[in-house]
This record gives C-alpha cells, sequence and structure tokens, in this order.
C-alpha cells in the first residue's frame, strides 16, 4: 500500500517538473521574439524626415569650400551663393574659376558625396532636387527617383538676405512611403 501512494507523489512531482520545464521554454521563445522585433528598425516618422532635411541644408550652406574670397579667406557655401549673385563675373583668388561656375560644381560634389551615397540613399532618401535662385543662372541639381505616387517630399530652405538681397537654396527629399 505503500509503494502506490509514493508512485502517486513520485508521477505528480514528475507532472509539475514537466509543466514548469513546458512554461520556462514558452517564455524563452516569446523573450526571443521580442528582442528580434526590438532590433529592426523603426521607420522615421515625418517630424525626424523635416529635421533631417533642416540639418542637411544648415550643413550645406555652412559648407566650407576652396575658394577665397576677396578677402584671401575661405568662404562657406552661403558666402558663395551670395557671391553669385552680386558678383557673378568675379573669380575665386587662387583658383581660375567664376563663383557661380564654382558654386556649381561644389554643390554638385558635396551632394553626391553626402546624398548620392548608396547607404544614405538606400536607407530613407531616395532622390533629391536642389535650387539655388534668383541668380543670372539658377541652379538645379536633381538625383535619384523624384516622381511616383508612392514617394513623399520634404522641403527645406535656406533663405540668405543681405543688403536687401534674397536668395534661396531649397533641397525637396523624396522619401518612399
Amino acid at each position: 500500500m505503500e509503494n502506490k501512494g509514493i508512485n502517486k507523489i513520485n508521477r505528480k512531482g514528475q507532472e509539475e517538473m514537466f509543466g514548469f520545464v513546458i512554461i520556462v521554454v514558452l517564455v524563452i521563445i516569446m523573450g526571443v521574439i521580442l528582442f528580434v522585433f526590438s532590433l529592426k528598425e523603426k521607420p522615421l516618422d515625418t517630424t525626424q524626415k523635416q529635421a533631417m532635411a533642416d540639418d542637411f541644408n544648415h550643413a550645406l550652406l555652412s559648407y566650407t569650400t576652396d575658394c577665397l574670397g576677396r578677402d584671401n579667406s575661405k568662404i562657406n557655401i552661403k558666402d558663395l551663393i551670395y557671391n553669385c549673385k552680386i558678383s557673378p563675373g568675379y573669380k575665386c583668388n587662387g583658383i581660375d574659376e567664376g563663383y557661380c561656375s564654382y558654386l556649381n560644381k561644389t554643390l554638385i560634389n558635396v551632394t553626391k558625396n553626402l546624398l548620392g551615397n548608396e547607404t544614405i540613399a538606400d536607407k530613407f532618401i531616395k532622390g533629391y532636387t536642389l535650387r539655388v535662385y534668383p541668380l543670372q543662372q539658377n541652379i538645379t541639381i536633381s538625383r535619384g527617383n523624384t516622381i511616383g505616387s508612392n514617394y513623399m517630399s520634404k522641403e527645406a530652405s535656406g533663405l540668405i538676405v543681405r543688403s536687401g538681397e534674397e536668395l534661396y537654396l531649397r533641397v525637396t527629399y523624396y522619401y518612399q512611403n
């Protein structure tokens, strides 16, 4: 009689242990699934995309070029745009190239290096259009996919005001929805 009672206790203990193991395995599986989902990259929201566009414009306007101004110091793109507007025929000191020509070449190279980078483009920006106006000859640079119903755009503008002159650097970024 005593053996029947001991077998029941052992069997009951084994059943409880088996249930405990199943619960532990389920908790581990759920933890792994939650960990995998937390590692996935979250898509950028509209505010983040606009902030990135504004940051890029600010950085672009502040970019220092190799063009030397009239005082023989290197000038940034913002000053180069202004100089192109007021003195389109004037050449950069140290470089035998006019302000406007050098500005166009610099904008192409900088945007190509920053936004044309495949890693960046594959992440969030699918295309862009950069415009500088009003100049004697406005500058427009476009790259990537800028048309299609599955793209949304964000604009960032940089306004340059000096001596009553208003100049704009406007970049339109195209993101995939």
